[in-house]
């Protein structure tokens, strides 16, 4: 039997027989416990690891951070505009692995992919302080299509006026065609207004182009 195991044990009846020159043999009865053979499914070899592990596997993440609030941190009731990384102030914590590192993912304001049809999963986490509490936002992401924003994402506010909260709002990018050309923009829009005290924009690649894979 392929891929059989010895496990678990149960009582069974054995025969024991016994014989001496000077008596018969006798039957002896004895409980005890035995092996059982279970049959398991045969087990293939383990996968790879690291580089020549499949795509989708970790591709290590990177994060821009600026904790600086400037002019272009305030966002008027109604208006749709950019969120905008100071460089001056912004801050970038590297732990990308190969085939992204070394890559550059967001200058000018835009997020740039490294390769076509790579996928990421982007994180845009602000602090932000509403003029007014119940202050509803939404945060679209525009690569420069005809049809508008390709994705979208929405957050309330729960404190009041005046008081620091964090939000956080999540996309997943495939770059195709009018991502890789034009790169992606974030938008921002409060139903009141607000002012940002900190952005950070968390970049996870998920997958790499076909011809990329090892």
């Amino acid at each position: 039997m392929s891929g059989g195991v010895l496990i678990a044990t149960q009582p069974v009846a054995r025969l024991l027989i016994e014989a001496t020159e000077e008596q018969p043999a006798r039957v002896l009865v004895a409980s005890q416990p035995v092996a059982t053979l279970v049959a398991v499914a045969e087990q293939g070899p383990a996968g790879r690891d690291g580089k020549d592990g499949p795509a989708g596997g970790s591709f290590g993440q990177i994060t821009y951070t600026d904790r600086v609030s400037g002019p272009e941190d305030r966002f008027e009731a109604g208006a749709r505009q950019q969120l905008r990384l100071a460089p001056g102030s912004t801050t970038v914590l590297d732990l990308l692995l190969p085939p992204f590192a070394g890559h550059v993912f967001v200058h000018d304001d835009r997020f740039w992919p490294r390769a076509p049809n790579d996928a990421y999963d982007i994180h845009i986490n602000l602090l932000v302080v509403a003029d007014q509490a119940g202050t509803k936002l939404k945060a679209d992401v525009d690569v420069g299509s005809t049809l508008g924003p390709i994705q979208a994402d929405g957050q309330e506010l729960f404190e009041a006026a005046g008081v620091n909260e964090r939000i956080t709002f999540s996309f997943s990018i495939q770059a195709l065609e009018n991502t890789q050309r034009n790169g992606a923009a974030f938008f921002l829009k409060a139903t009141k207004p607000v002012t940002l005290v900190s952005e950070a924009i968390y970049i996870v690649p998920q997958s790499v182009q076909p011809a990329a894979q090892p």
